[in-house]
């Protein structure tokens, strides 16, 4: 009976979703509901950061500070033929029970920012 009972709390844990490394982690977009085009949500995860038109990948996270909101990246990324290295900052807006809202994305060599909203919270 022993052995079933590790067997089964063996297979709950291992058949659990893994959670996030990093609040940034999850489906994020201007608008959750689009399905297609330029504006579709931006997923990142498993070390990657997946755009409409290329992918990234995540060489290097350095946290800035000690609130745990806010990311230096580097990333390797690829598409539509070209490869290109970016340096970004990432930074989570949190909710009242600490879950990560909205992801502020700026671009630390061109200077650009975007917000984008949390598509994949249930």
């Amino acid at each position: 009976m022993k052995t079933l009972l590790s067997s089964v709390a063996l297979l709950a844990l291992t058949s659990a979703p893994a959670l996030a490394e990093f609040p940034f982690e999850g489906e994020w977009a201007y608008d959750c509901e689009i399905a297609a085009g330029d504006l579709v949500p931006t997923v990142i995860a498993d070390g990657r950061v997946l755009y409409y038109e290329s992918e990234c990948s995540i060489d290097n996270v350095a946290a800035i500070g000690a609130g745990d909101q806010a990311w230096n990246l580097k990333l390797s990324c690829a598409g539509e033929g070209d490869e290109w290295q970016r340096n970004v900052l990432f930074a989570v807006e949190l909710g009242n029970e600490g879950e990560p809202l909205q992801l502020i994305e700026v671009d630390l060599d061109d200077g650009y920012v975007l917000a984008r909203d949390r598509c994949d919270l249930n």
